[in-house]
């Protein structure tokens, strides 16, 4: 897959704007996941150039364009963003379990590092 930038000309005003494309081998629907990508490049277009894309499309493997409206899937994308940032900034609750191969993994990395200080 990949992902592109569509420069769009208005008609009436020749103002120049950016709507971003995402290709998927996908031959017939997009799934949320590829929208809510789609929702992130168009945050970066904005955050870039200022102007909010009014489409974002999906090109999918059978070579049928999806066109999306943008303000239709930024409500869901922003509350998305917004519960990542407060979960993100709660840290891991009480509940989270530790995984032994990550802490094992740790140790090795620690030992290690400390085996190549001493060789020096």
């Amino acid at each position: 897959t990949a992902d592109f930038i569509e420069r769009v000309i208005d008609p009436e005003t020749g103002a120049v704007s950016f709507e971003p494309i995402d290709s998927k081998l996908t031959r017939t629907a997009a799934k949320p996941g590829h929208v809510l990508q789609l929702c992130f490049y168009a945050d970066g277009i904005e955050a870039l150039t200022g102007i909010t894309p009014e489409r974002m499309h999906i090109w999918l493997g059978s070579g049928r364009p999806e066109p999306l409206r943008v303000a239709e899937f930024r409500p869901y994308w922003r509350r998305l963003r917004q519960r990542l940032a407060r979960e993100l900034e709660a840290g891991p609750s009480a509940n989270t379990e530790r995984n032994s191969s990550c802490i094992a993994g740790t140790a090795f990395s620690t030992s290690a590092s400390q085996g190549n200080s001493e060789r020096s």
